[in-house]
């Protein structure tokens, strides 16, 4: 039977404007008051809202008191009847909830700030959206108690659920009403980074990296508009506006959902996403579990770096020009010296790039390796560098505790993308875990600290050598499965073609040849390497010394270097993992005919990188099916694990651990690039200070 609200929804997107029966609205009223009325009417974003030309816009309406903005919740709810603003209607809700085997569903939060409104810590949740069917209910959580709509999570805890990021809402819900819908979620942001891995498209003839936003998706997947006013407010009186922005994307989630399946069925690719998804409760856990977090350590490394940021900065006074018009320089300004605003300001009169040139140092920014490039030209360019170094440390860390910890539970949270990385990998925001390098910010892996007297400990395990191990499996090189078959070390065997015989782990030959393999991996060029190395060392190489360099890696290793060749240079848009995730290639222009190809060092890139998600997702798939009690998956870091366990289980936890991932390799890579070597693990009382290896 059709829906005549759809026939007329679809009639108003292909005439664009409404027939005189849908301006009236259907007669009559829903025959059963406790359901919901049929919403489609109320679903037409399309038109517009606005001050007819020549007439002046209204002044702004007075701040309502509490009693006013009750009042006119109430006749909102009046016309809406899948608005449920008290217990009685919600009662309802549960009622419908416990007959459902699928929902649809999304939240709304707010905060006291705009950027409060996304945060796990502080985040209020303010509307909750259910729709199936042809049934939608607006859930306001500012009136109906937290009973009430905790009974009605319970209800939905055995139905299929579907969400646009579940790694956003369903922690959120948790952090508020203590029911975690862990399972059966079908999450179509996932879905779509899946489906459409590395996908481009042209924007004004350039190539644009897609967006898996829900506005985008809906475009692309159902070529429909949903139009988002983000000025939207959610703490304070809901109206018709706010209603049709939430009900609008639960709407489509069901068809956006078949929609992306038949995508994933097209690349073959369904079955990564049913991994991969599969390991969503894992991820949710480790969401509204947080990692301990010893804030008081935290915050005297943060003043430390105040202390050496501020004398950094009365060293770039003290070296600096004397200002042209007696102004004072502000460091941290990068526009250019005659960068003008909208309204005439000029803007990079006090910047940095101007206080340089008066110095006579002609800097184009004052990126990275610009600053290092320029190192020698005067000494005030060093300790720029160092400057803004430490400025970015501080910045990236001090928001630590203000903006993700909870003093009440000592814990930090932060916010896993599942499959967030164009190779499948996972990525982390709010904070970045996965720039917590292991070795340029140490002392930030050390405040990830079990507290002292809690009996708990950090297990931490390493997929050691994991991307060569891969490269060896794909090029089949003869020297590279020998090492690794051995449990020789590969490094060394690069290091013996730099300098033509043997050396032991702590030759500095060594070093340098660990730096050619990891920089010639994939592809890279000689002057990107040189950059890349002074970028991370300081260490300024010659063009000789980088060549020297790639030909020891390509005399170490002469398979794998034909295999870079032959798979590199291929005009094939996609790669795939052993397991068969599908990455779309970044576009690059040909030297020779000028037309697009598919970007070499992305193709030699995309089966390794992925592939490493495919043992990652496979070593969490064996550890929930042989889950160890009382321990708890934390982060996944590049290719780190990292668990929580009880201190006196430890080492059983950290030998069961190595063994889930030596196992995961070995059955995607096979038992010659596994073995003991290929995974290490080790405990202690901190992410940092994980000293005891088994």
């Amino acid at each position: 039977m059709s829906n005549p609200w759809l026939e007329k929804l679809r009639k108003y997107k292909e005439d664009g404007a409404l027939t005189e029966e849908a301006e009236a609205g259907l007669d009559g009223k829903a025959k059963n008051p406790s359901t919901p009325e049929k919403v489609l009417d109320k679903l037409d974003t399309n038109t517009k809202v606005g001050t007819p030309e020549g007439e002046k816009k209204p002044k702004k309406k007075q701040k309502l008191s509490a009693s006013e903005i009750y009042e006119e919740t109430a006749l909102l709810a009046a016309r809406w009847s899948g608005y449920v603003i008290d217990d009685v209607g919600a009662k309802d809700v549960l009622e419908w909830a416990l007959a459902q085997d699928q929902v649809e569903m999304d939240i709304e939060t707010s905060g006291r700030l705009k950027k409060d409104g996304l945060l796990y810590t502080k985040c209020e949740v303010r509307l909750i959206t259910l729709h199936h069917g042809e049934d939608l209910w607006f859930i306001d959580c500012r009136y109906v108690s937290d009973e009430m709509v905790s009974e009605i999570l319970k209800a939905l805890l055995g139905a299929r659920k579907i969400l646009h990021n579940a790694m956003f809402d369903i922690p959120r819900l948790y952090k508020r009403y203590g029911v975690l819908l862990g399972d059966n979620v079908d999450d179509t942001l996932i879905m779509s980074r899946v489906a459409r891995a590395g996908e481009w498209t042209r924007v004004k003839g350039k190539p644009i990296k897609i967006q898996h936003g829900l506005e985008d998706l809906i475009k692309r997947e159902l070529g429909t508009l949903i139009p988002k006013d983000k000025k939207l407010k959610w703490d304070g009186l809901l109206t018709e506006e706010h209603l049709l922005y939430a009900g609008d994307d639960v709407y489509h989630f069901s068809d956006l959902y078949f929609a992306l399946e038949e995508v994933l069925e097209e690349h073959e690719v369904l079955d990564r996403y049913k991994a991969i998804g599969g390991r969503l409760p894992d991820f949710l856990g480790a969401a509204v579990r947080g990692v301990p977090l010893d804030a008081e350590g935290l915050q005297l490394i943060l003043d430390g770096l105040q202390t050496e940021k501020a004398a950094l900065l009365a060293r770039l006074d003290e070296l600096a020009p004397e200002h042209p018009e007696d102004g004072k320089w502000s460091w941290g300004n990068t526009n250019k010296p005659d960068t003008v605003d909208k309204h005439g300001n000029e803007t990079g009169r006090n910047g940095v790039l101007r206080a340089l040139a008066t110095l006579g140092i002609e800097a184009k920014d004052v990126q990275d390796q610009t600053l290092l490039d320029l190192r020698e030209e005067h000494a005030i360019v060093d300790v720029l560098y160092h400057y803004r170094k430490k400025s970015s440390t501080l910045a990236r860390y001090r928001k630590w505790i203000p903006d993700h910890y909870d003093e009440r539970t000592s814990r930090m949270y932060p916010q896993a993308k599942v499959a967030g990385a164009v190779t499948g990998r996972v990525l982390y925001s709010d904070p970045n875990a996965q720039g917590i390098d292991k070795h340029k910010t140490k002392e930030f892996r050390k405040v990830i600290r079990t507290p002292s007297k809690a009996g708990r400990a950090i297990v931490a395990g390493d997929f050691a050598q994991q991307e060569l191990r891969i490269a060896a499996f794909y090029s089949g090189d003869q020297a590279m499965l020998a090492a690794f078959r051995d449990g020789r070390d590969i490094y060394q065997e690069t290091a013996k073609a730099l300098v033509g015989h043997e050396v032991d782990k702590d030759d500095p030959a060594r070093a340098a040849a660990k730096r050619a393999t990891l920089g010639f991996l994939y592809g890279l060029g000689e002057a990107k390497y040189r950059q890349n190395v002074y970028k991370d060392t300081g260490e300024k190489l010659t063009a000789q010394q980088a060549a020297r360099d790639r030909q020891a890696f390509r005399t170490a290793f002469p398979t794998f270097y034909n295999w870079q060749k032959r798979y590199g240079s291929r005009h094939e848009w996609f790669t795939r993992s052993v397991l068969g995730w599908r990455r779309y290639v970044s576009p690059s222009r040909d030297k020779r005919t000028g037309g697009l190809v598919p970007k070499y060092t992305e193709r030699l890139n995309g089966p390794i990188q992925s592939t490493a998600g495919d043992i990652l997702y496979l070593t969490l798939q064996k550890m929930g099916e042989d889950p160890r009690p009382d321990t708890h998956f934390l982060l996944s870091v590049h290719d780190e694990l990292v668990l929580e366990c009880r201190e006196d289980d430890a080492r059983e936890v950290a030998l069961w651990l190595k063994e889930k991932m030596r196992s995961s390799i070995e059955d995607v890579l096979g038992k010659d690039l596994g073995g003991e070597k290929s995974v290490e693990v080790s405990y202690g009382p901190s992410w940092g200070e994980t000293t005891e290896e088994v």
